[in-house]
């Protein structure tokens, strides 16, 4: 039943079996309709070149046997030996061989011969003669005989138009050839029982004397494409007629004609429909669920979604506006986060300031009464000089605490110079040198050549250096690799100095990249979570960005982005 839901893919594949299959039938039916008239127009050239090669052997026999019945009257020998003048019937005298040519010998004047106009020259003809006490049609040639000046009889030379004529014929052109004497027409019976003349026949090939092309002809009952050639006799009747056929089954009319090939052409058009809409419609119907499995992400908070199609259809310009939508959604999350931290701060720093001012005083009571006491207690109770002394420590380290709570909720005011920034690091590191000597942390330390100066407070942006490297430490306690480098920026922040950190230390879990900068967030045993908000905010101070990036179990990157001195970089 999913089949027939309305989705999307079920409305293309109808869409394709509709516009698609008749289309494609329309187009067959063309093709096909073309190549009908084509093999129609062929199978007749067939014919017809049969039939001119038919004709070209009879006149050759004919010739063949003008030339024989010359010899023949002229050889005395001849003459002699078969008596001519004293024959005075109608009597084959020689019997015809293979390929060899019946003589017969007819007394007397032929009637519808002229032979005065043709003064003793042979005439050719299709004859259709009574041999061996059947008549068959042949290409003969008669010649009169004289003997002293007169005509005592005829000598006709014939070649017989038997089955070996049409097997040969039929061996050279591929066609079939029936040859069929004309008596039975003259009648009105059928020539051979296994041939059906039609009246349009009779017509055209013994009344007009014309060749006729029929495309349903039959012989012994099977449909052919067929010519009937008429030959002339000597009266100029139609003496015989040869039928030259190809049989419609071996056409490819038949093929088409056939409901066996129009109901596989039908289920091969809805197949090869079905198929390519499937097709079509798996490929775009992918996509739109790509769409919507994307935006799901992005309703459920994960913005970080960007759809890739390679195309230059409405598709590929949707992915675009997808992507430049969550791409702005992605700014304008981290701008309301910028603004919800910022809040915080300005909440902070009005909480701070009073907490502050609460805590110090009592802070500074305590310090000095642990003081005097242990001054009291300085030759008497080593005991209680001790215990002051814990006070005095613990106050100064909650004190210390304080203070960086103010450092970090005060507005900072950074005395922003053009300073190096490769000094800056090198200081960092020498300063944590023995811990970096400690946990046999290798440092790469690498800067641009030229790189212009920034514009910052040396101080501030030392105590950034020094809680990012302090951080990478920590992150390597088993040894690792630290690598620091600074170089102008590309892209959008081509007028920026880029700084980068990369240890390959434990990584951050994703779930924390966005709160680590956030004040009093920490995932380290005893931290305060202040470190990295004041790094965010003296990097903010100085008009810069930080970002991270890091992957569990390979490593974390720092990048900071300065601006650069104005009037060096004009210089």
């Amino acid at each position: 039943m999913g089949f027939f839901k309305p989705k999307i893919q079920t409305k293309l594949i109808m869409a394709f079996l509709i516009m698609g299959f008749i289309p494609m039938i329309l187009s067959t039916l063309i093709v096909v309709k073309i190549n009908w008239r084509r093999e129609d127009s062929r199978i007749k050239e067939r014919i017809a070149e049969a039939s001119r090669k038919a004709m070209e052997l009879i006149r050759d026999y004919q010739s063949r046997a003008s030339q024989q019945a010359k010899l023949s009257i002229e050889d005395p020998e001849f003459r002699k030996k078969y008596k001519l003048e004293e024959l005075s019937e109608i009597k084959p005298i020689v019997r015809p061989g293979m390929g060899k040519p019946t003589v017969i010998w007819v007394p007397g004047r032929i009637a519808e011969m002229d032979y005065q106009k043709e003064d003793g020259e042979t005439t050719q003809v299709i004859h259709l003669i009574e041999v061996f006490e059947s008549k068959s049609l042949a290409a003969s040639s008669i010649l009169p005989v004289r003997s002293h000046g007169r005509i005592i009889g005829n000598l006709i030379v014939a070649f017989l138009l038997e089955r070996h004529f049409t097997e040969h014929l039929e061996n050279m052109t591929g066609v079939n050839m029936v040859r069929i004497d004309p008596e039975p027409f003259l009648t009105e019976r059928r020539a051979l029982d296994d041939i059906h003349f039609t009246d349009r026949i009779k017509e055209k090939v013994l009344k007009e004397k014309k060749d006729y092309y029929e495309e349903r002809a039959l012989l012994r009952g099977e449909p052919y494409k067929a010519l009937y050639k008429p030959l002339l006799g000597l009266d100029g009747n139609v003496t015989g007629v040869i039928f030259f056929g190809v049989p419609r089954k071996h056409t490819f009319e038949s093929v088409v004609g056939a409901k066996s090939f129009w109901i596989w052409l039908i289920l091969f058009g809805i197949f090869m429909a079905a198929a390519l809409g499937y097709t079509m419609a798996r490929r775009i119907s992918r996509r739109i669920n790509l769409f919507a499995e994307a935006a799901r992400l992005v309703a459920d908070g994960n913005l970080d979604q960007e759809i890739r199609v390679k195309s230059k259809d409405e598709i590929g310009e949707l992915s675009s506006a997808f992507n430049l939508m969550t791409g702005r959604l992605r700014q304008m999350r981290e701008l309301e986060e910028e603004l919800r931290r910022k809040d915080r701060l300005a909440a902070l720093g009005e909480l701070s300031a009073g907490v502050a001012h609460e805590v110090r005083n009592p802070l500074g009571i305590i310090k000095n009464s642990a003081q005097v006491l242990q001054d009291k207690f300085k030759d008497k109770d080593t005991k209680s000089r001790e215990l002051s002394k814990f006070i005095i420590e613990e106050v100064d380290r909650l004190n210390k605490v304080v203070t960086n709570f103010l450092d970090f909720a005060r507005p900072q005011k950074p005395n922003l110079t053009g300073r190096k920034i490769a000094p800056i690091i090198s200081r960092a590191l020498e300063l944590m040198q023995s811990e970096i000597l400690k946990r046999k942390i290798k440092v790469a330390n690498k800067h641009e050549d030229n790189l212009p100066p920034v514009l910052a407070d040396e101080e501030l942006l030392a105590q950034v250096f020094l809680n990012i490297i302090s951080n990478a430490i920590q992150a390597m306690p088993d040894g690792g690799r630290l690598m620091v480098s600074s170089k102008s920026g590309a892209g959008s922040y081509k007028d920026l100095v880029e700084i980068s950190f990369t240890d390959t230390g434990c990584g951050i879990p994703a779930q924390d990249l966005d709160k680590i900068f956030n004040p009093f967030f920490s995932n380290k045993e005893g931290g305060v979570g202040l470190g990295l908000s004041i790094v965010h905010k003296i990097v903010e101070s100085h008009g810069g960005k930080i970002s991270v990036h890091s992957r569990v179990g390979e490593g974390t990157t720092f990048t900071i982005h300065l601006k650069g001195n104005l009037c060096q970089l004009k210089s």
